[in-house]
């Protein structure tokens, strides 16, 4: 069986609207995805990947997105456009705890 390359893939999230960088968007790949990382405070990431892997990119109200690598590739600069339509989806719950006194 051949052994695949594997590939250090670094780059930076950006905000579609804004053009700011983006903190803790998840970089993620394979069949079901695993999340390899995040971002950091400066929008930036680097993963070791299979060479031509797919990459997928999440972050809360934003869509997702979705890119097959170049045989390779080693820089991917993202940028994510805000999805409205996710915040419909969102559940919070909360709960309290109350001891007697």
């Amino acid at each position: 069986m051949a052994q695949t390359k594997k590939v250090t893939v670094s780059g930076t999230v950006k905000d579609g609207g804004s053009n700011d960088t983006m903190v803790g968007v998840s970089v993620a790949t394979g069949k079901p995805l695993k999340v390899l990382t995040q971002t950091d405070s400066k929008g930036h990431y680097s993963v070791s990947v299979d060479d031509g892997a797919t990459l997928v990119f999440t972050y809360v109200s934003y869509g997702t997105k979705t890119i097959k690598l170049n045989a390779g590739q080693t820089t991917l600069n993202v940028t994510l456009k805000e999805d409205n339509k996710t915040m419909e989806e969102v559940v919070i719950r909360g709960y309290q705890k109350e001891q007697e006194r």
